[in-house]
């Protein structure tokens, strides 16, 4: 059986997204995850790690970046009701496959948002 060395680090500024985590975990030397913001796997090692001066208020950054992401939603909604739009102009529905690619996708935004407005509403309650 091996040992194997944990190592806390406060303050991990994420390589990926520059957002500045509360507290992570290091083993054997190396911070693994997952980048929600960049969408990426996060591999460091704890040589090259940087850490924020100050600490960090989480909670009201969180709330921010929620709100960001709301509008930028809302915005991309908009782009693609403009291509639905633009593909309802170009005639038969039925054999239209960029109207059905543009709907599904205005379909997948929607849901983003409505469970996006549900969870802020959530946070608001507490």
């Amino acid at each position: 059986m091996t040992n194997v060395e944990t190592t806390r680090i406060n303050n991990f500024v994420c390589p990926g997204c520059g957002e500045v985590m509360k507290q992570v975990v290091a083993i054997d030397g190396v911070v693994k995850g997952w980048c929600r913001t960049a969408n990426k796997e996060i591999k460091v090692n704890v040589k090259e790690i940087k850490v924020a001066e100050e600490p960090v208020k989480v909670e009201k950054a969180h709330k921010t970046e929620k709100l960001d992401l709301l509008t930028t939603l809302k915005q991309k909604r908009e782009k693609v009701l403009k291509q639905v739009v633009s593909a309802r102009e170009d005639g038969d529905l039925k054999e239209n496959s960029g109207y059905h690619a543009a709907r599904e996708e205005l379909s997948i935004i929607d849901d983003k948002i409505l469970k996006e407005t549900d969870r802020i509403r959530r946070e608001k309650q507490k």
